[in-house]
C-alpha cells in the first residue's frame, strides 16, 4: 500500500487532508458501510499517455483522497508525480475521473519526494493506488501494450 498520508504528494491538498484526518478522527464510529473500492478502466493493453477513468466507490462522503500510478523499485514505493490528482468523493463515497498514465516515468517516494528510481511498467508491476489521511482505497494492477 501507497502511503498517501504525508510528505509533499499530500501538499497538493495538505490543509485539506489535514482538516480531513483532524475531522474523521473527531467523528463517532458510523454504521457499517460498504468497503471502498477503486476501479479502472481500461487498466489492460494501455499506451503510454492514456487516459483511464478511475471510479471509486464505498469511500467517506465529502473527503479527499489522492490517486496515482505508482511500482515498487528496489521494494520502495516509486510514484509518478506527474499524474498524481487530488480527488473529493461526493456525498455517497464516489467519484470517477480520469487518470493519464505512463508505461515510463521518474518515479518519487509518495512520503518524502525523493527520486526512488525509473519505472518501467514493462519490466516491474505498475498499478494505480488511492488513498486519504484515514483510509486507503485500494490499488488496481496496470498493464501496458507492447
Amino acid at each position: 500500500m501507497v502511503n498517501f498520508r504525508t510528505g509533499p504528494l499530500p501538499a497538493l491538498g495538505a490543509a485539506a487532508a489535514l482538516a480531513l484526518g483532524l475531522s474523521v478522527a473527531a467523528q463517532a464510529p458510523a454504521l457499517a458501510v460498504q468497503a471502498a473500492q477503486i476501479t479502472v478502466t481500461p487498466s489492460e493493453n494501455l499506451n503510454d499517455g492514456q487516459s483511464v477513468t478511475v471510479s471509486v466507490t464505498g469511500a467517506q462522503p465529502g473527503a479527499e483522497y489522492f490517486v496515482g500510478q505508482c511500482a515498487k523499485v528496489n521494494g520502495a514505493d516509486a510514484c509518478n508525480w506527474g499524474s498524481a490528482t487530488p480527488y473529493r468523493t461526493d456525498d455517497k463515497g464516489a467519484a470517477t475521473f480520469q487518470l493519464v498514465v505512463n508505461k515510463a516515468f521518474q518515479g518519487k517516494s509518495p512520503t518524502t519526494g525523493e527520486v526512488v528510481g525509473s519505472v518501467d511498467c514493462a519490466a516491474v508491476q505498475c498499478y494505480v493506488d488511492s488513498g486519504g489521511p484515514n483510509e486507503h482505497i485500494g490499488q488496481v494492477r496496470l498493464s501496458f501494450a507492447g
